[in-house]
């Protein structure tokens, strides 16, 4: 279903009848006149009558037992579907499977066509039918496992609440390795494993389709069984639709340390959701939480250590917990794009030697191979754990179908993929490698074509690279991401914009990053744009860590430490590119992202916003105002700055000896941006050219004081300013603009 389509209307019906009509339509109509035979034609009335009773009849059989009666995205299948009741509750034949299935060799179920895993019938229409139309199997919940290499599958269960024991229930073989019972007895929240028999191994196994787990307190296997997720969710009948990719800003942060209640270990979904209001009143339009799939160890950490990627981390709330959050968000214009790490797993995770088998194929590193779900050639390993086998057709479906899961059922817009030089690239230290994995790009090409072509979905790349061809179009042999994170740009900024000492600036390397003139292409719009995330906060790295801290470690409040933050910000949401905040950056939030540490976000520097107003101010609350501004001039909310979602930048003044940078935005150039990144500060105006005569309105000057005490205040009171000065930077006109030190103001020409 494509987006703004409801996902659930029927496809057209063709049905015998219909087609046996249109066949004998195409047949006549030819260019040949000698069909039918001139003496066969006085039969030809009773034969199309006895042809379309037939078809018709056949046409009632197929509405009962076709495909067509399968919702979109649905096919049928053929398989039996054993009944749990009528066998022994701890049995480990198949007798009773054999039976069932001999009882309706011609049933068949509805498979999605594109991800699959336990689903309970009774929210799947239709049910399973028989050649006839008689349901096989109006309750329960059908499994399937991926297990090439068995000899044998069952499934263990608790699934008869009035049965003493678990069940124990053979599992049918089907081509490609996969294993299917439909157990009638089953419903939501049942728990189960499967039992994998393998060269005389007795294996216990998770589903690695299920979108909920129970957890158990051992580090060595964190997840005692998979259980039977409740579909049913009432959406509201909310129709949210993304931004366009211009208009797109994208706050990231952490659920556990967001909203972490007073004396809690770490804040999960619900607790993030008394923040949407906060989030919705900044006016950013996408939330991008780092990897909230389930993973082992510390809830707190980062994610990026996978166990099971159809599962949302259960600490946070799980399946239905990240629904509602979807939900609150979309209702208040907020899309939700999930970080996903399929560049490696966990370790450890729930896929490792899934069945059994494992085989060192040539240039393997060392150690144990990972079985079916991972490469055991040179491509095994990541620095951070074992990559997935891109050269298996069911490890591709696998991988993409969790996405189209997650946007299918829990209304996701968008990705931001962790690591891609890594699933493009092999080897251990594979942003060392030359050459690509062939494999990996064909990966990257399958799953950003078929979650857009299904959902619309937006993604995003963490190459690093600076990669023209990661973010072009499949259809012009690129890999078909829609941005990509750039870190060149950070760095660029980090040398403008993160020294105390104004010597050291270079405006043309400003320029360039204003401009996106530096590779790339696209106008800029094929980069995210940022001086924070997760990693460059977090002080790992030399010259990491908040803004703020980079600027000033010794009082991150200082003035010259949160004027250099703020210009930070005001050049990434008024440059062409997606731009993205890091939770906390709106308020200049100084504690860093540690990696094993993370600190709660510190709510009493800007206050507590809820139900549309303040009921508390913190102290940098002035800079949140000052930063919501900007994001509203960003998204062009109050239908001022639509230029700042244009492709089009024209840098017109680069002055290295007063470190001033002017640039335009738009076609016609209705919007400037002067930004001073000096000490020194202009009180009687700085002249620059002006793209149009007339007044201009002051949108935005980051000096007053009406945002922080600390500063200069020059402009204050200044609302509009007339272009009536000499011709300038190739400009007939120009305008003189109060700014102040370390200062961005933003005009607009209506004129």
């Amino acid at each position: 279903a494509s987006k703004g389509t409801d996902p659930h209307l029927s496809p057209p019906l063709f049905t015998p009848a219909t087609t046996a009509i249109a066949a004998m339509r195409c047949s006549w109509a030819g260019p040949s006149r000698a069909f039918p035979p001139r003496l066969l034609r006085p039969l030809l009335p009773p034969l199309l009558l006895l042809c379309l009773c037939c078809s018709l009849s056949l046409a009632v059989a197929a509405a009962a037992a076709s495909p067509s009666r399968c919702p979109v995205g649905f096919d049928a299948h053929p398989t039996a579907f054993p009944s749990s009741s009528s066998s022994s509750s701890s049995s480990t034949s198949s007798s009773s499977s054999t039976s069932a299935s001999s009882a309706l060799p011609s049933a068949f179920y509805c498979k999605p066509r594109a991800f699959f895993g336990p689903a309970p019938w009774r929210t799947a229409a239709p049910v399973p039918v028989d050649e006839s139309g008689r349901v096989v199997a109006s309750s329960g919940v059908a499994f399937r496992a991926w297990a090439p290499h068995a000899t044998a599958v069952r499934i263990n269960g608790s699934f008869a609440a009035a049965l003493p024991q678990a069940q124990i229930l053979p599992m049918a073989a089907e081509k490609d390795g996969w294993w299917f019972v439909n157990v009638v007895d089953a419903a939501p929240n049942d728990t189960y494993t499967f039992l994998i028999e393998y060269n005389g191994q007795n294996l216990t196994r998770l589903d690695p389709l299920a979108r909920e787990v129970v957890e158990s307190s051992s580090q060595a296997n964190p997840w005692a069984a998979s259980r039977v997720h409740d579909p049913a969710f009432d959406w509201g009948g909310s129709s949210y639709s993304l931004p366009s990719h211009y208009e797109l800003l994208i706050y990231e942060l952490h659920i556990p340390s967001l909203n972490c209640p007073p004396n809690a270990p770490y804040g999960t979904f619900a607790d993030a959701v008394k923040k949407l209001d906060y989030i919705q009143h900044l006016g950013v339009n996408v939330i991008e939480p780092i990897p909230i799939v389930e993973y082992p160890g510390d809830p707190r950490g980062w994610g990026y250590n996978p166990g099971l990627p159809f599962t949302i981390e259960t600490q946070f709330g799980g399946y239905t917990a990240l629904k509602t959050f979807v939900k609150e968000a979309n209702e208040r214009g907020i899309g939700v794009f999930m970080d996903m790490v399929f560049n490696h797993m966990g370790s450890p995770n729930a896929l490792w030697q899934y069945d059994g088998w494992s085989e060192a194929q040539s240039g393997f590193p060392g150690g144990v191979p990972g079985g079916i779900y991972y490469y055991q050639n040179s491509n095994a390993d990541t620095e951070w754990g074992p990559r997935p086998n891109y050269g298996s057709q069911q490890v591709v479906d696998y991988l993409t179908n969790s996405m189209l899961m997650y946007m299918n059922e829990c209304h996701i817009s968008g990705f931001r993929w962790d690591s891609v030089i890594c699933i493009r690239k092999g080897g251990t230290e594979c942003w060392d490698m030359p050459d690509d994995n062939d494999e990996g790009v064909a990966f990257l090409r399958e799953a950003t074509t078929t979650t857009r072509d299904a959902f619309g979905a937006f993604h995003i790349a963490e190459d690093l690279q600076n990669n023209a061809t990661v973010s072009k179009p499949v259809s012009q042999g690129g890999m078909g991401f829609d941005a990509q994170w750039s870190d060149t740009s950070y760095y660029m900024l980090h040398d403008v914009l993160a020294s105390p000492s104004d010597a050291s600036r270079s405006m043309d390397e400003f320029a360039q990053v204003v401009s996106a003139t530096y590779g790339g292409g696209g106008g800029g719009y094929w980069r995210v744009l940022y001086t924070e995330n997760h990693d460059k906060t977090s002080g790992q790295g030399q010259d990491q860590g908040r803004w703020p801290n980079i600027v000033d470690a010794s009082d991150p409040s200082s003035y010259i430490a949160v004027k250099l933050s703020v210009l930070g910000i005001a050049t990434v949401l008024t440059s062409p590119g997606v731009p993205m905040l890091f939770y906390g950056q709106e308020f200049v939030d100084h504690q860093d992202f540690t990696f094993g540490a993370v600190p709660n976000l510190d709510w009493s520097q800007v206050g507590e916003f809820s139900n549309g107003r303040w009921s508390s101010i913190g102290p940098f609350n002035g800079i949140f105002n000052l930063t919501r501004t900007l994001c509203r001039l960003r998204t062009n909310a109050d239908g001022l700055t639509g230029d700042l979602i244009s492709v089009d930048v024209n840098t017109f003044h680069i002055s290295d000896e007063n470190h001033v940078l002017a640039f335009s935005r738009g076609s016609d150039q209705r919007t400037v941006v002067l930004m001073n990144t000096a000490a020194t500060a202009y009180t009687k105006g700085y002249q620059i050219g002006a793209p149009h005569a007339g007044m201009w309105a002051v949108q935005m000057n980051t000096d007053l004081k009406e945002y922080s005490s600390l500063f200069g205040d020059v402009g204050r009171g200044v609302s509009s300013l007339e272009a009536n000065g000499p011709p300038m930077h190739g400009f007939a006109q120009s305008v003189n603009v109060p700014l102040g030190a370390y200062t961005a103001v933003v005009l607009t020409s209506s004129t």
